[in-house]
């Protein structure tokens, strides 16, 4: 071939050994920078748990009152430090309390809610994640029939997050239509990263990772391990977050 054609081509396809923006950095800079009060937090279940930046939330705002909303799938502990400390306002979720080695009433978040301290919106292990997707492909509803006739349709209803209409085309019954749940901030965990952010994330995911896709401002991850962005391309198919999603690594 000739050179100037092998120069062109190499030019403009060969793909770049590194792709895009070091985000690496450490715990406190991360939740430094990216988490504000009043912020809505969305916060990964299963292996997706961000331990480490629930702590290091508690270290930086503590003795504060950052009035945070947290939207998770189950609030327990080590998270009970938020709620001990005063740092949370009201969460989003389907469960609250200790789930080993049996589920059970957490006796900090207990006392924060027949205090007043802590509001509460409950929804199904179905709804919570299909706010989270609709939030994720930017719709302001999904709909289902979860919540029909239950506490949770009534509740959520007032609080003017869930409507319930009958079917549009025409089929017999209702149907509930849940709003977008759109977080700030989302906090979650994975296996590995390259330093811009592409994540490998082992199952069970739960809710997916739509929290981080429908986040505002985007995830803080932390990862066991930062790897090449080669080793990312040769395992793509593990890749559950893209970079584009990702505001710091740890």
């Amino acid at each position: 071939m000739d050179p100037h054609y092998q120069e062109l081509i190499a030019r403009r396809l060969d793909v770049p050994p590194h792709e895009g923006p070091d985000k690496v950095t450490t715990l406190a800079d991360a939740v430094g920078r990216h988490v504000r009060a009043g912020d809505t937090l969305y916060l990964g279940a299963a292996h997706g748990r961000a331990n480490p930046l629930i702590r290091e939330l508690a270290r930086q705002w503590w003795g504060r009152r950052p009035d945070f909303t947290l939207a998770t799938v189950g609030l327990g502990s080590p998270w009970t430090a938020l709620i001990h400390g005063g740092l949370v306002r009201r969460v989003i979720t389907t469960f609250m309390g200790e789930g080993y080695p049996f589920p059970t009433p957490q006796a900090l978040i207990s006392r924060a809610v027949l205090e007043g301290r802590l509001e509460v919106s409950n929804w199904s292990m179905l709804t919570f994640p299909l706010r989270l997707l609709a939030g994720a492909m930017g719709v302001p509803f999904l709909p289902t029939r979860s919540l029909l006739g239950s506490s949770m349709e009534e509740d959520n209803a007032r609080a003017g997050d869930l409507i319930v209409a009958d079917d549009p085309f025409g089929a017999e019954g209702r149907v509930a239509m849940v709003r977008a749940l759109v977080p700030d901030v989302a906090l979650i965990h994975a296996w590995a990263a390259d330093r811009s952010g592409n994540l490998i994330a082992a199952p069970p995911l739960n809710e997916n990772l739509y929290g981080a896709m429908a986040a505002r401002r985007g995830a803080i991850v932390t990862v066991e391990k930062i790897v090449s962005t080669d080793f990312i391309r040769r395992h793509a198919n593990l890749v559950r977050l893209p970079a584009q999603y990702v505001q710091a690594v740890v």
